[in-house]
């Protein structure tokens, strides 16, 4: 089973500059880092994607058929 851990938090950038949302990676394999990039869910393993997915749950189902 594919767990994530949080790496980073959100993060505000102040008044009318907007936030960086944040950041997650697979438990036990730390390379593989999870995003979301606008209205898409996508795992980037050394600067690839590995996976996407328009949202978490099913982005973490297709980790677990790949790792």
């Amino acid at each position: 089973m594919v767990q994530l851990q949080k790496i980073s938090t959100t993060l505000d950038h102040g008044v009318g500059l907007g936030a960086s949302p944040a950041c997650w990676a697979v438990k036990g394999a730390t390379h593989i880092v999870v995003r979301q990039l606008g209205t898409m869910w996508v795992a980037l393993e050394g600067g690839s994607k590995v996976a996407v997915a328009f949202d978490r749950k099913t982005l973490v189902a297709k980790l677990e058929e790949l790792i």
